[in-house]
């Protein structure tokens, strides 16, 4: 099987918060929109990057755990401050990481974890276990 693109679809019980969510934070653009019921949105020129939350009407919606979408950016502390400023609270603090990333995390309104990033060199400790 060759995958083309893998898109992440969350059951939710509302829209409205997640849509003004990453509009207000991620600069994302809706390219899919069925108000109230369905919501597709994408990060980058080329919509290679594609999230959808769906009303879980006939699902179970998500719960708020087991799920962490990693975001890898040029810069986590000015990301980390941008949001602050904005109003977003941070659920795990900025820090860099033995297994090789400064990151932090915050959650959107569906309480999907948001885990923003950038690489740096892994700890000696960790180097091991990298494979590529």
């Amino acid at each position: 099987m060759k995958i083309k693109k893998i898109s992440p679809l969350v059951t939710v019980r509302e829209i409205a918060s997640v849509k003004e969510f990453y509009k207000s934070h991620f600069s994302a653009k809706i390219t899919f929109e069925m108000p109230e019921r369905h919501l597709s949105l994408t990060f980058d020129e080329a919509g290679a990057v594609e999230l959808g939350y769906m009303v879980a009407d006939q699902c179970t919606p998500f719960t708020g755990e087991g799920v962490i979408l990693c975001l890898e950016v040029a810069d986590p502390d000015a990301e980390h401050d941008r949001l602050v400023r904005e109003g977003v609270t941070v659920t795990m603090p900025l820090q860099d990481n033995p297994w090789g990333d400064r990151a932090f995390g915050v959650k959107d309104p569906a309480g999907v974890t948001l885990y923003i990033f950038k690489l740096i060199e892994a700890d000696e400790s960790f180097r091991q276990y990298v494979k590529a």
